[in-house]
């Protein structure tokens, strides 16, 4: 098979990466082959057009991202691509001509294709980038393998740049266009091990840092995510430190909005505990399991069937919110208390949510629950949510949840992992 024969399966991504050197050398020699290239470009252009114009969506098996210049590139733009093959021997221009937006989120180790570009992808719109054939034919006869990377993953082609990454020595460069490549790929967690390797041996190669922080985002981890982004704000990089300061702001926004919601609530339950206005309604939707935890504090701190009766708002909330109606019933048992047993053991365990007694004292407070029987039953489970998980906590959590309070079930569950993990059970 002639070096001619061999063109037409190189533009259909076809030839063996072995054979491309070869015949992109025939290539920038050969005026046969420009021309046919030309023509075949050519038609590229037509069938893409024609495509789009009938809003036709072909799942193409061939790669033609290296010659593809798009639908709306004009055919003389592929004879101007093919005259740089002609030039051979000369540089290749520097800086290269990148667009003014960048298509690919993730950053690259090729220096002339790192430098920093606002970020954007229109809706419905392809992401990629697709370079004028000379560079790439240039990059490669230069040897410039992350600059091949680079141009791949900027046009969406993986597959080639998946095939030079395989091709390259270990090194921390290579590692972190791998988590570049992953990132384009959908592939977070890969990107992460990559970036990682990259980062260990090289702790202060920006793109890896840029490419890990952007895996931590995709793996759901926003606040970890903004703080690897942080690190790269602090580089100063020109444009690459402003858009890291930028994303760890947005990520921070929805945790800054929670903290708000959280320090209102707590205001409001510290407020309903001390005495003060039982929580408000619609605050106790957006925090049930909180609220169900502070119904339970202030039913069982109650010093008064008036007290108790003010809670029942609350109670019908939360049900409403959980589908039973198991704490309006606990309203009605707790109003009919007999307060004047509670009031002493009730002071100490207000004391005890007010996070106002030692280890000792919680203790103490435990064990003369206990001693007082059934009439303080609700007290003593309220203590022993307070105090730290023992096993001997856990049966008596379990005991209390066996009168079908999933609730209850629910903190006993929790408090039997926590002292599983502590003695090393992983299951």
């Amino acid at each position: 098979m002639t070096d001619c024969d061999r063109t037409p399966l190189y533009f259909d991504g076809e030839l063996s990466p072995g054979d491309e050197p070869a015949v992109l050398d025939h290539l920038a020699g050969c005026t046969r082959c420009q021309a046919e290239l030309g023509d075949w470009m050519g038609i590229e252009v037509a069938l893409s057009r024609s495509r789009a114009a009938a809003g036709v969506t072909e799942a193409r098996t061939r790669r033609r991202v290296r010659w593809s210049i798009g639908a709306g590139v004009a055919a003389a733009a592929a004879a101007a691509a093919i005259a740089v093959l002609v030039l051979r021997g000369q540089p290749a221009p520097s800086p290269i001509a990148l667009a003014e937006t960048r298509s690919l989120e993730a950053r690259v180790t090729a220096s002339a294709f790192d430098r920093h570009r606002p970020y954007r992808v229109e809706r419905g719109a392809p992401a990629r980038e697709v370079l004028p054939l000379g560079v790439l034919v240039d990059l490669e006869r230069r040897g410039d393998s992350a600059g091949l990377v680079a141009a791949h993953l900027l046009a969406g082609d993986l597959a080639r740049a998946g095939g030079v990454l395989d091709a390259l020595p270990a090194s921390p460069q290579r590692d972190s266009d791998r988590a570049a490549a992953a990132l384009a790929a959908g592939d977070p967690l890969a990107a992460l091990a990559q970036a990682d390797a990259a980062i260990a041996v090289d702790p202060a190669l920006a793109p890896a840092l840029w490419n890990r922080a952007l895996a931590l985002d995709a793996l759901e981890l926003p606040m970890v995510a903004a703080a690897a982004l942080d690190d790269v704000a602090a580089r100063g990089e020109p444009g690459w430190s402003d858009e890291a300061r930028s994303r760890a702001a947005a990520l921070r926004v929805p945790f800054a909005v929670r903290a708000r919601e959280l320090a209102a609530y707590r205001a409001a339950a510290t407020a309903m505990l001390g005495g003060g206005p039982v929580l408000d309604a619609a605050l106790a939707r957006r925090h049930p399991g909180l609220a169900r935890r502070d119904l339970y504090r202030a039913l069982a701190a109650a010093g008064s069937s008036e007290e108790v009766h003010a809670l029942a708002p609350l109670a019908i909330a939360l049900e409403q919110a959980a589908g039973d109606d198991r704490l309006r019933n606990m309203v009605r048992g707790s109003e009919r208390r007999d307060f004047a047993v509670r009031r002493g053991l009730g002071d100490r365990y207000r004391a005890l949510i007010a996070g106002k007694l030692d280890r000792a004292a919680q203790d103490a407070l435990v064990a003369d629950l206990d001693r007082a029987g059934p009439a303080v039953t609700d007290l003593l489970v309220g203590a022993l949510l307070e105090a730290p998980p023992t096993a001997a906590t856990v049966v008596r959590l379990r005991r209390a949840a066996a009168t079908g309070d999933a609730w209850i079930a629910v903190e006993a569950a929790r408090r039997d992992a926590v002292l599983r993990r502590a003695a090393g059970d992983t299951t």
